[in-house]
C-alpha cells in the first residue's frame, strides 16, 4: 500500500510539472504577440478583381452595426431586395481590407457549396453571420467589407474593427 501512494504522489508531481510548463508556454506566446505592430502584410492579400456595390438595382447588403470590437467573432449582416422580383444569391461570402485606400481580398481558403437561397420581393435574407477566423489571419482594426454574389453581381456590406 505504501509503494501504491508513492507512486500516485511521484505522478501528481510529474503532472504539476507539465501544468507549470504549459503555464510558461502561454505567458511566452501572450508576451510574443504583445509587441506585434496592427499592420497587414499585403503581399500575402489579392487585389479584388470583382467591382462591388453598395446598392444594385434594388439590392443592397448592411451590416447590422457600423463597428465591431476587434475581437468579434462574427459579423451580422442582411442582403436587402427591394425590387419587384424574386433575386437569387448563393453562400460564398468573402471579406475583403482596406489598406491605404485599396481593397484586398483576404483568402482563407473557404470552400462554399453551390446552393441558391431565393429572396421574395420587398423582403431581406434574415439575419446572415460571417464567422471571423483568427486562427488564419490577423484582424487589425480598420475598415473591412463582406462580398457577395447576388443575381450574377456583386455586393457589399462595410464596417470597421476597432
Amino acid at each position: 500500500m505504501g509503494g501504491r501512494n508513492c507512486k500516485m504522489e511521484s505522478a501528481a508531481k510529474r503532472l504539476k510539472g507539465a501544468g507549470q510548463g504549459i503555464l510558461l508556454f502561454l505567458i511566452l506566446l501572450c508576451l510574443s504577440s504583445c509587441g506585434k505592430e496592427n499592420t497587414v502584410d499585403i503581399s500575402k492579400l489579392h487585389s479584388p478583381v470583382c467591382n462591388v456595390t453598395e446598392e444594385q438595382a434594388g439590392i443592397e447588403m448592411k451590416t447590422e452595426r457600423i463597428r465591431y470590437k476587434t475581437g468579434a467573432d462574427k459579423i451580422g449582416y442582411r442582403i436587402f431586395n427591394n425590387t419587384e422580383r424574386r433575386i437569387e444569391y448563393g453562400m460564398e461570402t468573402h471579406i475583403q481590407i482596406c489598406v491605404d485606400g485599396t481593397w484586398y481580398q483576404i483568402d482563407w481558403g473557404r470552400a462554399f457549396p453551390l446552393i441558391a437561397y431565393i429572396i421574395e420581393p420587398h423582403r431581406d435574407s434574415g439575419l446572415l453571420l460571417f464567422g471571423i477566423d483568427y486562427t488564419v489571419f490577423h484582424w487589425p482594426p480598420g475598415e473591412y467589407r463582406l462580398v457577395r454574389t447576388v443575381e450574377q453581381d456583386y455586393c457589399c456590406a462595410y464596417f470597421e474593427l476597432a
